[in-house]
Formats: C-alpha cells, structure tokens, sequence
C-alpha cells in the first residue's frame, strides 16, 4: 500500500491468536484518541483491549500512537 506504515487494530483477547496467525503482533504501548465529549483521552479507557499492528512499512511494538483524530 502506497503510504501506509502500519495496520492498527484492537479486539478482545479470545481474537489476539487469530491475528497472530495472520501476522499481526501485539502493540505494547499506549494509544490516544480523541472524543468529542472527553478530549484526548487513551484508548484503553474505552473499554477496548488487545492492540495490534501489522507492519508494512514500519514496526512499532513499543512506545506512544496518537491517532489526533476519532478512533471510529
């Protein structure tokens, strides 16, 4: 794809080992979103588990995405 570095995805923990199969890795370090009401607020306060990435370009395991926009 042209531009895009990475995939990002999150699902619940019972769907983390069928990503893993399809080559997805589990991304270990904090996203931020925002929302209309809230602000800037991490993704992990929306109730929202197993973030994941699919590396393309680059391959961030670690450290901080901040998506500056809606998460959905």
């Amino acid at each position: 794809m042209d531009g895009v570095d990475f995939g990002l995805l999150t699902c619940g923990p019972h769907l983390v080992p069928f990503y893993r199969r399809l080559g997805w890795s589990p991304f270990q370090g904090e996203i931020f979103v925002e929302q209309p009401q809230r602000g800037r607020i991490r993704l992990d306060r929306l109730n929202v588990t197993g973030p994941m990435v699919l590396d393309l370009e680059l391959a961030p395991r670690t450290g901080v995405l901040d998506l500056r926009g809606l998460p959905w």
